[in-house]
């Protein structure tokens, strides 16, 4: 599976998964290459069961996010997980 996504959302899906899933997150983190570009695209190449697992991560994440800012940002990135995995 190929597509591409943004620094910023790749470290917002790092920062969201890495407090109950520390090893998909750091499965993410590696994806951004040490860039600290915000404008920068990134194409990802992992596999299906990985991308799940990061969809299970963040579905789990959300529910426990007091703050209704973070939650809309927790679910726009659940849909753009989705729709990558959807192809």
């Amino acid at each position: 599976m190929t597509d591409t996504f943004s620094r910023g959302a790749l470290d917002m899906t790092f920062r969201l998964l890495k407090p109950g899933h520390p090893q998909l997150a750091l499965l993410v983190r590696n994806l951004l290459n040490n860039s600290r570009d915000n404008s920068e695209m990134f194409a990802i190449d992992i596999s299906e069961e990985q991308v799940s697992a990061i969809i299970a991560g963040l579905e789990e994440a959300e529910i426990n996010i007091q703050d209704p800012g973070m939650q809309i940002v927790a679910q726009a990135l659940l849909r753009d997980w989705q729709l990558f995995k959807s192809g």
